[in-house]
């Protein structure tokens, strides 16, 4: 059991998780970066995010000059608050 120790948990480089665990869960102060290149850094209750934190969300552009390739990432969205089972809440 992992009980408020700090982790790291990747799934074949789909998503990644750096923080706390409780009983095998996220749980506590974490940073979770999803399959799309989004990121939420805030807090965690059994798996999900609850409480303060940060959504982003990124798009990449990509745009060649003669025989260059430029790319980069643009801010999407972003939402700083309070979240509920996933969702923003407040």
């Amino acid at each position: 059991m992992k009980d408020d120790n700090t982790s790291v948990l990747g799934r074949k480089a789909l998503t990644s998780y750096k923080g706390q665990f409780r009983e095998d869960k996220m749980y506590g102060k974490g940073h979770f970066c999803f399959q799309d290149g989004s990121q939420y850094d805030g807090q965690f209750h059994d798996n999900k995010c609850n409480g303060f934190g940060t959504f982003e969300s990124r798009r990449t552009i990509e745009h060649i000059e003669g025989n260059e390739k430029f790319v980069r990432s643009e801010l999407e969205y972003k939402y700083t608050g309070y979240f509920k089972d996933n969702e923003k809440h407040g």
